[in-house]
């Protein structure tokens, strides 16, 4: 009878001190319903062995891992009870963009029993290789009008433009419209002036002989439009004009001696006059005659 008390004392001592080493290992300890803010004791202990994080989720004031440690009982309200971890990566989206600069996203989820404290980003990005994006081309401005075709009369002028505003590049379409533009004109300032006779001078020059007919010139000047531009030039024998002029009868011993100055010659227009010989005979020779005098 003793062996067997005995017996029966040593196995649950063992099985005794399993638990005990057991609730040790998995972390059990002693779960109490009050606690003593002050002082910090725990009171009305529970019956079952439960880890620190159930004990604080069912109801628990205070939590011992030993029951002699009851007066330095750790309170469940400065414990943290949930806890947060992150879920796996999605997969990764599409490109936000099918060219030109673009980007493709993924995210993960913080997966919680509560608060949510998972540290870290929940996004990733990363840039897409895609292909440039087709650029239209566009025009630039127009240039400056070209000078008229023509110096004189109707013509036609003309400005252009170019395909650069910008470029076409990676397929894009060119420019539609015209490259270049026109526009008629009209430029007199340069038509050709065809030359025109000025004025007669008022000054006749000294008479050529100084007996006998002889001849006074005066000129005009091309000036009336002068000619410009490629016109034509006035006519250079049209330039001078010419009167008869007679000073003085020329001496007769002169004449006689075949000079052909004086008036018995019949030289020029006076061979008109010559039955009036015998009123020339009357002068000295010296007498002037006045350019209205007839031949």
């Amino acid at each position: 009878m003793l062996k067997s008390i005995v017996l029966v004392t040593v196995v649950l001592t063992l099985s005794f001190v399993l638990k005990a080493s057991e609730a040790k290992r998995v972390g059990e300890g002693f779960c109490y319903k009050k606690l003593n803010s002050k002082t910090g004791e725990c009171k009305s202990k529970m019956k079952v062995k439960q880890q620190k994080v159930d004990c604080c989720s069912s109801g628990g004031a205070g939590w011992s891992a030993r029951r002699k440690d009851r007066a330095q009982c750790e309170p469940c309200k400065t414990s943290v009870v949930e806890t947060s971890y992150w879920g796996a990566w999605s997969e990764w989206s599409n490109c936000n963009a099918t060219c030109g600069p673009s980007f493709k996203v993924r995210t993960r989820e913080c997966i919680s029993t509560g608060i949510k404290s998972c540290k870290g980003k929940n996004e990733k990005s990363k840039p897409c290789q895609t292909e440039p994006c087709p650029i239209d081309g566009g025009w630039s401005l127009w240039g400056n009008w070209t000078s008229c075709s023509v110096t004189c009369g109707k013509g036609l002028q003309t400005r252009t433009r170019n395909c650069s505003n910008p470029t076409p590049q990676f397929g894009g379409k060119d420019c539609q419209g015209k490259l270049e533009d026109a526009q008629s004109c009209s430029d007199t300032e340069h038509c050709p002036i065809h030359g025109g006779w000025g004025e007669w001078s008022n000054h006749w020059s000294e008479c050529s002989v100084s007996c006998g007919l002889g001849i006074r010139t005066r000129e005009r000047e091309c000036d009336n439009p002068k000619p410009k531009y490629g016109g034509r030039p006035c006519d250079e024998k049209e330039r001078q004009d010419v009167r008869y002029c007679r000073e003085q009868i020329c001496d007769p011993e002169l004449s006689a001696s075949g000079s052909g100055e004086g008036w018995e010659s019949g030289s020029g227009s006076a061979s008109g006059s010559s039955g009036d010989s015998g009123d020339w005979e009357e002068h000295s020779g010296k007498r002037a005659w006045s350019d209205d005098e007839d031949l």
